[in-house]
């Protein structure tokens, strides 16, 4: 029979799947920051990096007028995102529609620093409310790559 394991252990192991998605979601946050910083607000308020996905960056807009406005800044985008570290390999940006739900919108805003803050109960294990969390960005990203 398996070993039980407690779930801080499944997430916080650099080993498991679980931990390799949290690192993840740390990366495209940061990123996502640094793409927000290259726009103005309120732009900013409606972009994110949903996925780099081998030389192409994936950027997601909440509607389709904030998508028409991100696209005109493409050009510049790809020259800023190329000049940080890791990133001289992008080649093109691609641009997704995926407008939030109520519940969605607002675990998409908090959920990355969430998941980088590893805040957890004194036996090791995150409370719910993250792991909640962390499964809405499970679902992103398996929704990004199909």
């Amino acid at each position: 029979m398996a070993k039980s394991r407690s779930v801080g252990h499944l997430l916080n192991n650099a080993n498991t799947g679980l931990a390799k998605v949290i690192d993840r979601a740390k990366e495209l946050k940061k990123l996502t920051t640094q793409l927000k910083s290259m726009v103005d607000a309120p732009l900013s308020d409606h972009i994110y990096v949903a996925n780099i996905r081998g030389t192409t960056l994936i950027i997601g807009t909440d509607s389709a007028a904030w998508h028409t406005r991100i696209k005109y800044l493409a050009p510049m985008i790809l020259e800023q995102m190329r000049q940080l570290p890791d990133m001289d390999r992008l080649q093109q940006i691609e641009f997704r529609v995926q407008p939030f739900s109520a519940g969605v919108e607002n675990a998409s805003k908090t959920q990355p620093q969430q998941a980088a803050n590893s805040g957890q109960h004194g036996n090791g294990d995150p409370d719910e409310n993250q792991l909640d969390q962390r499964l809405a960005q499970l679902s992103r990203k398996i929704r990004d790559n199909e």
